[in-house]
């Protein structure tokens, strides 16, 4: 069964070994249409769970397209890599929002804001969950053409960048920076 990127679908994991996601239960597919669409059959799904446990690797989905029950989290702590016929339907989607949250956690990327709304959108709340969860460091711009949540973001904790040279320096940093001074690019 073919599937795409971003589509939560019902898994049929099969029995665990240890503290394994068991059982058929919805995930959200994280690979690249290329993979998921080759010869092999293979795709990346991150499993879903109703339980909030306020884990670092764990994403909020509140999407009313991914047709789930209710609030739920992607558990990247359980990414797993499956052929395609363990997929039993696919109940909807989730937004690019949630598929980049579940990167930022995969890959701890330093996060660039260069121009952020003030309290909505992808690329604020995308900011804020990093600076919430200690994702890596968040730099924020804060010269001309600065969005009007770039002020807000720093009094959360981000690291204001004022020249291309200061950005530099971050990006140099050998080990990253503790929450809440650590760098994410948006």
């Amino acid at each position: 069964m073919k599937a795409h990127r971003a589509e939560v679908r019902l898994v049929a994991f099969g029995e665990p070994v240890g503290r394994e996601q068991a059982g058929v239960r919805p995930a959200v597919v994280v690979s690249a249409d290329a993979l998921n669409e080759g010869p092999s059959g293979v795709l990346l799904v991150v499993p879903i769970t109703s339980a909030r446990r306020d884990l670092p690797s764990h994403t909020e989905i509140d999407d009313p397209g991914a047709s789930l029950d209710g609030i739920s989290y992607a558990k990247y702590e359980d990414l797993k890599s499956v052929l395609g016929h363990r997929l039993v339907n696919r109940p909807g989607a989730v937004e690019p929002t949630v598929t980049a949250a579940i990167e930022r956690v995969a890959l701890a990327d330093p996060t660039v804001m260069v121009a952020a709304d003030s309290g909505g959108g992808g690329t604020w709340s995308g900011a804020e969950e990093a600076l919430r969860k200690g994702y890596g460091c968040v730099a924020v711009w804060r010269g001309a053409g600065e969005g009007p949540g770039n002020a807000a973001l720093g009094r959360m904790g981000a690291t204001p960048v004022h020249l291309l040279g200061e950005l530099e320096a971050l990006l140099q940093e050998p080990e990253p920076r503790p929450a809440p001074q650590q760098l994410t690019m948006l």
